[in-house]
């Protein structure tokens, strides 16, 4: 996921080759400089004219919004809805991310308070699932609250954060071009919005957790996952995509459970502070054991090492658990091989968790 995806890294191949002897393709040559280089304003929000509406480009392209003229194959957003659905969260007092072992324990061991244990139920339809909407005042709202009912957190001082949840993440998103832009099975507008299909992270279609429905939306039009028009229609869904591989480069290297060995720098490309390092592991259905292969990949294990502890002590009397999801979409590109672009997918880009207590 390019730096601002460090959870989820990896290179997508998103542009069609134009089977037209000697026609060039220059959107998908404009592409290649972000693909190829990974550099800085290839990461980021992305032009907007003033009716908020992407800027595409003489060429079709959007841009990035710091400089407004490098062109960018994907425009990070903020989501209208991104589902989640979690399977145990916690604090620790040490760190429970292991580094040795096949297993990632979160128990007495490390100092750990369990808030939220969902853990014995593996699945798909297991644990709480989470629905965090963009209110239009740039505010987040939770449906449920995974830290409701808690009244009694042990006394500590608390300088990690833990979260168990799907690799299956789901976005609902409209988003709106200053021209028309092509979508699932060649339809075409000003407004893209996300539909039911499945894809994964690394756009590979077999062996994944046992899903026989997961589509390649650069190769196929009819398995993209947006569809584009004058304006939504009953088509408008949750599109899932599985987080199937943490490695550094999934098209050239064998598959990694994991992202690095220890905590990593948050990659702050929209003015967010996560607070801390993040770590990140795949893990199997049974909500403890490091995943082997994409096929038995089902949750992510998410750990956060914070700036600044979270002290419970006597009197403190307020626990919040709040979320920002500020560039936690990817709105990723393609061409159709005649310099039209196209709308591929969205991705499901790191969100962010924030406790406090009082």
């Amino acid at each position: 996921m390019k730096n601002h995806k460090l959870i989820y890294l990896g290179i997508l191949v998103l542009g069609l080759l134009s089977p037209t002897i000697g026609f060039s393709d220059t959107l998908d040559d404009s592409f290649n400089t972000c693909r190829n280089s990974n550099g800085v304003n290839c990461n980021g929000v992305c032009t907007r004219n003033e009716v908020d509406e992407i800027l595409l480009t003489d060429n079709n392209a959007p841009t990035d919004a710091t400089d407004e003229t490098t062109i960018r194959n994907a425009c990070n957003e903020r989501p209208d809805k991104y589902k989640i659905r979690f399977y145990k969260v916690g604090m620790c007092t040490s760190s429970p991310l292991a580094t040795s072992g096949t297993t990632n324990p979160t128990g007495s061991e490390q100092g750990c308070y369990n808030f939220f244990d969902k853990s014995s139920e593996t699945l798909d339809s297991g644990g709480t699932s989470i629905i965090l909407t963009n209110n239009a005042d740039g505010t987040v709202s939770a449906d449920v609250s995974l830290a409701e009912g808690v009244t009694d957190i042990d006394n500590g001082s608390y300088g990690y954060f833990y979260a168990i949840l799907s690799n299956m993440l789901e976005i609902q998103h409209i988003e709106t071009f200053s021209s028309n832009v092509l979508g699932v099975d060649g339809t075409s507008g000003k407004v893209c919005w996300t539909i039911d299909q499945t894809t994964s992270y690394t756009g590979e279609t077999i062996d994944i957790r046992g899903d026989t429905t997961v589509a390649s939306a650069a190769d196929f039009a009819s398995d993209r996952s947006m569809k584009c028009g004058n304006s939504t229609d009953g088509d408008l869904a949750y599109s899932k995509e599985i987080i199937n591989d943490m490695a550094r480069d999934p098209l050239n290297n064998a598959f990694s459970p994991q992202t690095a060995s220890g905590y990593q720098t948050f990659s702050d490309v929209n003015n967010t502070d996560l607070g801390g390092t993040f770590a990140a592991k795949l893990l199997k259905n049974d909500n403890l054991t490091i995943a082997t292969s994409a096929n038995d990949a089902y949750r992510i294990f998410y750990a956060i090492n914070f700036s600044n502890p979270v002290v419970i002590d006597d009197s403190t009397t307020r626990f919040e658990m709040s979320f920002n999801i500020s560039g936690a979409v990817s709105v990723i590109f393609g061409s159709d091989g005649s310099n039209n672009l196209t709308a591929l997918k969205t991705g499901a880009d790191p969100f962010q968790i924030k406790v406090t207590a009082e």
